[in-house]
């Protein structure tokens, strides 16, 4: 390619990046390691900042050591996003970019570094704007004019020592006179230990409905702030890779993952899965004397697993929303199952009802459709009271309720459904026949 046409293809990229930047970020995943370092590099430090914010943190992990402006970078990146990258780095590595990177960013990044991940200390940043009750407006925004800070919508109130105090709005020191006080316009701030759960902070967040949440340590002394766009991206990102982990997929897993990390990724569940179906299958198996007397049986069976699963997964999305959402409690437990037990019934007898008489219609066999009716509802119970008790059981022992909860639900849901169907259908054999 001739000079002219190097310069073409350069301004068409800068220009497509420009006016599409997620489209851009997205396209450059799949660009080869060596040539995304190439084009960081000759980017301008503004145009890199935004796109490494943009591409994917375990991509962007790879990209750093080589980035010949990593220090400018780190100026214009929000210091909880670079400690996100640093956090996937080996220590050699990370000891490294950090001495690329000037003294003021590198430590706050070290210091986010600190905290466990999922905490409020790992989500903040440390560049948060303070100012004594008793500054004046004036020199208030004096100051302010001279942080040039685009985000700020919020500036906290601290004592002598740090200690936070409260919270004033940009909007009431613009409406403020030049010799009032801050503490004139101070309103108390909701805040979160720098060891709270990410949980925590995200109904904290929705509660009070502000910009940020200031983050304090266990002597009340303001050390940052989360920003609600900032969470908002991770809780984001979590609820879209929770939905992955129900089916058995990695959540570090993305749409234009390479062929090879998929599949490293999901053999392991799929393996998992097969062993499971083998299962189900060798429940049919220990009936497959009254199938073959009874062929409709065979026919039926999708009919009772297909309902039980749908039933199953209605309350397991319900129980991780209420999980999530902190709106239940492992306390909440036996509350919970006793109305998912009694909306699985409910739904049961309709559908079961329902099923009976297209059954009987088709067949015109009574004790097939008591049969089947029966066995619907059986399944829908236990499917109602499986769904709401794997992703509780799982977060009691520990575990992420979202971790291939739905596998282990379509187990369960199948080989109830078959054994109640197929049981039913072993007793009352010589009425079926």
């Amino acid at each position: 390619m001739n000079p002219e046409s190097q310069t073409l293809a350069s301004s068409l990229a800068a220009d497509f990046f420009k006016r599409y930047p997620l489209d851009a970020a997205e396209r450059f995943e799949q660009v080869p390691e060596a040539h995304a370092i190439d084009a960081l590099n000759e980017m301008t430090v503004a145009d890199a900042a935004l796109l490494l914010r943009l591409i994917n943190p375990a991509f962007a992990a790879r990209l750093v050591r080589d980035l010949s402006n990593l220090g400018e970078i780190s100026q214009l990146v929000d210091p909880t996003y670079f400690a996100r990258i640093f956090a996937r780095l080996d220590t050699e590595t990370r000891s490294h970019c950090l001495s690329l990177l000037p003294e003021p960013a590198g430590n706050e990044i070290v210091e986010v570094l600190k905290y466990p991940e999922g905490t409020a200390g790992s989500l903040m940043t440390t560049r948060v704007v303070s100012f004594h009750p008793n500054d004046e407006i004036e020199t208030v925004i004096s100051r302010i004019r001279r942080l040039k800070s685009k985000n700020l919508t919020l500036i906290y109130l601290v004592d002598i020592d740090g200690r936070l105090l409260g919270r004033v709005s940009l909007q009431d020191i613009i409406g403020a006179e030049d010799h009032e006080t801050l503490q004139s316009l101070s309103r108390p701030t909701p805040s979160v230990n720098e060891m709270a759960p990410r949980d925590e902070v995200v109904e904290i967040v929705d509660s009070s409905k502000l910009s940020s949440i200031p983050v304090v340590n266990a002597d009340k002394i303001l050390i940052g702030t989360i920003r609600h766009d900032e969470l908002f991206d991770i809780v984001q990102a979590d609820a879209l890779g929770d939905l992955q982990m129900m089916v058995g997929v990695s959540k570090e897993e993305k749409a234009l993952s390479t062929a090879s990390f998929s599949v490293r990724k999901r053999m392991p569940w799929l393996s998992i899965n097969l062993l499971t179906t083998f299962a189900a299958a060798a429940v049919v198996g220990m009936f497959e004397n009254v199938i073959a007397q009874v062929t409709a049986l065979a026919i039926l069976l999708p009919v009772v697993a297909g309902q039980s699963g749908n039933t199953g997964a209605q309350a397991l999305a319900v129980t991780m929303r209420g999980l999530a959402l902190r709106e239940i409690r492992l306390r909440h437990k036996w509350r919970v199952l006793t109305k998912e037990g009694s909306v699985g019934f409910i739904n049961g007898l309709s559908v079961g009802i329902m099923c009976a008489i297209a059954v009987f219609i088709w067949s015109q066999s009574l004790p097939l459709a008591l049969v089947i009716g029966t066995a619907m509802i059986l399944a829908m119970v236990a499917a109602s009271l499986s769904g709401a008790a794997i992703p509780m059981l799982l977060t009691a022992m520990g575990q992420d309720p979202a971790t291939s909860s739905s596998i282990l639900l379509t187990t369960i849901t199948d080989i109830v459904g078959f054994l109640s169907f197929l049981g039913l259908a072993t007793l009352f054999g010589q009425y079926l026949i």
